[in-house]
Parts: C-alpha cells; sequence; structure tokens
C-alpha cells in the first residue's frame, strides 16, 4: 500500500504531502498513479501480429546448382545469376518482411539424399546473393566481399564522400577498389552482393522491416563469380513477414510515427 509523509518546510509555508507509489516515487496526494508506456518485444510488430485481418507469412525456395557453377570460366568478370526464389505481393496487400536467410548445403555422406548446411562464409570469394525489392537493395548498404589489392600510398587529405571529385584526387586504392568490387559490368551486382552468412543485413539486435508495396516483387538470387569447388547440394533462401491488406498495414504503420 501507499505511504504518506510529509515534507520539512520553512518558516511561512505550509508542509506539502506526497504518496509513495509503487515504484518508489513519490506522487501528489489525491492523485492516482499515470499509465506507464509498455514496450513489448518486438516493439510495434507486436501490434501488427495481433490483428486479425494480418497473416503471418513464410516462403522457402531452394535451388540445385548446374554446370556453370563449377565451370573454370566463373570469374569477376564472368559471373553468373541464378534466381533462388521470387514473389509478387497481391494487389492491395502490402508485405513486412522481418527476416531473410540464405543457406548453401552440401552432401553429408550419412544417408541418401542427406544435406548438411555449410560453415558460414565458407564460399566467400565464391558467391554472393542479392535480395532486391524492386530491383534493388533495400538500405543504404555496402559490402566489399572481395579483399581489395594493397596499394602503398601517403597519407593525405580526402575529399568529403558525396562530391564528385577531380581526377588529381583519385587515389590509386581507389582505383584498385573499383576493379576488385565490379563483377561483370558497371551495372553488375558489384557491392551490393551480400556475403556468405547468416541473417539479413541491419542491425540483428533490433527488430527490423521491408516494405514490400502491392505488385512489387521480392526477388533472392546468387551470384557465382569463381568455380566452386567442392561438391554442392543446393542453396535455400528464406523470408518471413506478414501479409495483410494495404489499408490495415497503412493504419498500423502510421502508429510509429505517432
Amino acid at each position: 500500500m501507499p505511504s504518506t509523509f510529509q515534507t520539512k518546510f520553512r518558516a511561512g509555508t505550509e508542509p506539502t504531502q506526497y504518496t509513495v507509489a509503487h515504484g518508489g516515487q513519490p506522487a501528489q496526494a489525491g492523485r492516482q498513479d499515470s499509465p506507464q508506456p509498455v514496450v513489448l518485444p518486438g516493439g510495434a510488430l507486436a501490434n501488427i501480429a495481433q490483428s486479425p485481418d494480418v497473416q503471418i507469412f513464410e516462403r522457402l525456395w531452394s535451388c540445385e546448382p548446374n554446370e556453370a557453377w563449377f565451370s573454370p570460366e566463373r570469374s569477376p568478370n564472368n559471373p553468373t545469376r541464378a534466381e533462388i526464389g521470387a514473389y509478387v505481393v497481391p494487389t492491395d496487400n502490402v508485405l513486412l518482411v522481418t527476416q531473410y536467410n540464405f543457406q548453401a548445403y552440401h552432401p553429408s555422406g550419412l544417408v541418401a539424399h542427406g544435406s548438411a548446411p555449410l560453415e558460414e562464409k565458407e564460399l566467400r570469394g565464391q558467391i554472393g546473393y542479392l535480395f532486391l525489392v524492386k530491383g534493388k537493395v533495400p538500405g543504404v548498404v555496402q559490402f566489399e566481399i572481395e579483399p581489395i589489392p594493397s596499394v602503398y600510398e601517403r597519407m593525405q587529405f580526402r575529399p568529403p564522400q558525396g562530391r564528385q571529385r577531380k581526377l588529381s584526387e583519385v587515389l590509386p586504392g581507389d582505383y584498385a577498389r573499383k576493379r576488385a568490387n565490379t563483377y561483370g559490368s558497371a551495372a553488375g551486382a558489384g557491392t551490393t552482393l551480400i556475403p556468405p552468412r547468416g541473417g539479413r543485413h541491419g542491425d540483428p539486435a533490433i527488430p527490423g522491416v521491408f516494405v514490400v508495396n502491392n505488385n512489387e516483387q521480392v526477388n533472392m538470387s546468387v551470384v557465382i563469380y569463381r568455380p566452386i569447388g567442392i561438391p554442392l547440394s543446393f542453396i535455400e533462401a528464406t523470408i518471413t513477414g506478414y501479409l495483410g491488406p494495404r489499408t490495415v498495414i497503412d493504419r498500423l504503420l502510421a502508429t510509429l510515427h505517432t
């Protein structure tokens, strides 16, 4: 039960009466404790998931390798790309992708047709993944999965990013980095390739959402830019999230801005 106490007062003033609430903080007498905001695990996604109009969404695709994946012709200048899976959001619906994942499998040798997942980043230097929404990688990301050659250069002033640099400001390392991160052509995947690792890009400790509007496509692909040197069973891609009517999702997302 709350307890009541009086504060010490100076001459000419009346004592102020307080009530100690259960949380240990004093509140003025005669007032009830004000409700405190509560943040549920998952944040606003918890409210979205509880809506009867929103459905849990999950898709899993698998893609077997072909001869081109193991061909000695594969190189950063001659990659090959294979689509693992794709999904087009139905009209008047919105898809909230909360997680996606790529996983490569190799024959386990224990049972017929048995496969086991490869270690994380086992195929780095040979393959990379693409997660695209409307043909673009969501967010501001850049992955240099191909190590650049080390170039000796003197420490010097670097102009701010975003400003077009003069030719005299371009350093030798810039050319090395551009060559190392260009796959096929200037319009290729480049630094948008995701390294072979588990989970989505972004901070895994914070719930993330990729919003895919109606009639937009989610595409998951693999790019092989060097011949794979080990037996490979298949590559698996999954996406999970919530699918619901556009009006309902828009209303729920609007609560994030209030």
